[in-house]
C-alpha cells in the first residue's frame, strides 16, 4: 500500500509538471467546422498532452469514424502543406486497458475501439509496453501503438459532454 505522503508527492510533482507544460500549437478549423487543437512539435508524452488538452477544457481526440478519420485526414493534409511542415506524430486519446479484458478504450469516453485504423501488424504491444495510440503522419495518420513516455505532437477536441452543452 503507498503512504500518503508517496500521494502527496505524486500530486505535487503533476502540478509542477503542469505549470511547466508550454504548447505552441494552434486551433484548426475542418471542413466538416470541427475546431482541433494541434501541436506539431514532438516534444510531449501521452500524459503531458492529455493534460494540456484539459487545460484548454479539450481532450486528446477520439477517431471514432471512418469520416471523423478522413476530415482529420484531409485536415492535416492541408495545413501540412500551407506550413511546410515535415512527417511527424501525434497522440491521440486511444489507450490500451487491461482489464476487464485487454482492448483499447478512448480516454475520453471510456469507450471500446470500434473504428480502427492500425498501421501494418499494430497493435503489437511490443515489449509489453505500448500502451498508448498516435497517429503515424507518414503513413496517411493510420496508428502505432506505442509507449506512453515517448514524445510526440497531439491533437485535442472539445469533448462529447461539452459538445452537448454548446447545442443546448
Amino acid at each position: 500500500m503507498i503512504s500518503s505522503n508517496v500521494y502527496k508527492l505524486i500530486i505535487f510533482l503533476i502540478i509542477l509538471k503542469i505549470n511547466h507544460i508550454s504548447a505552441k500549437g494552434q486551433i484548426y478549423t475542418s471542413d466538416a467546422k470541427n475546431e482541433y487543437y494541434i501541436d506539431f512539435e514532438e516534444k510531449f508524452n501521452w500524459f503531458e498532452s492529455q493534460i494540456d488538452c484539459f487545460k484548454m477544457n479539450m481532450t486528446l481526440l477520439e477517431v471514432d469514424t471512418s469520416a471523423k478519420s478522413l476530415e482529420l485526414h484531409n485536415l492535416i493534409r492541408k495545413v501540412r502543406k500551407e506550413n511546410n511542415l515535415k512527417n511527424t506524430t501525434l497522440w491521440i486519446g486511444g489507450f490500451r486497458s487491461q482489464y476487464p479484458r485487454e482492448h483499447f478504450i478512448w480516454i475520453s469516453t471510456g469507450k471500446q475501439f470500434t473504428y480502427t485504423n492500425w498501421y501494418g501488424k499494430n497493435p503489437n504491444f511490443l515489449n509489453k509496453e505500448e500502451f498508448c495510440v498516435k497517429m503515424l503522419m507518414a503513413q496517411d495518420l493510420q496508428w502505432n501503438d506505442i509507449s506512453c513516455i515517448n514524445y510526440s505532437g497531439y491533437v485535442c477536441e472539445h469533448s462529447k459532454q461539452q459538445e452537448l452543452r454548446a447545442k443546448l
